[in-house]
């Protein structure tokens, strides 16, 4: 077995953002991508860095104008990680 001093993964899915309050108006799914490296399960604590974009949309009342208006909460995202 080859041990490589860091992992890439990619993950994909759907994300959705649920949300609540005066000016809510709704939410929409859309793509989650993420890609990053970790260091390998060899120890207990293991680090990792992510980049990842989140395209779910979460639309807002403007109370004054009676318009909406629509928001990527998520959108680009970069993390630094570590799990015990």
């Amino acid at each position: 077995m080859v041990h490589h001093a860091l992992t890439p993964y990619l993950k994909v899915g759907v994300s959705h953002h649920f949300a609540h309050g005066d000016f809510y108006a709704r939410s929409m799914p859309g793509l989650y991508a993420g890609v990053g490296i970790r260091t390998p399960n060899t120890s207990d604590l293991k680090l990792g860095m992510e980049l990842a974009w989140d395209a779910a949309v979460t639309r807002l009342q403007d109370p004054m104008t009676h318009t909406t208006h629509d928001l990527l909460t998520g959108a680009f995202t970069a993390a630094l990680f570590a799990d015990f």
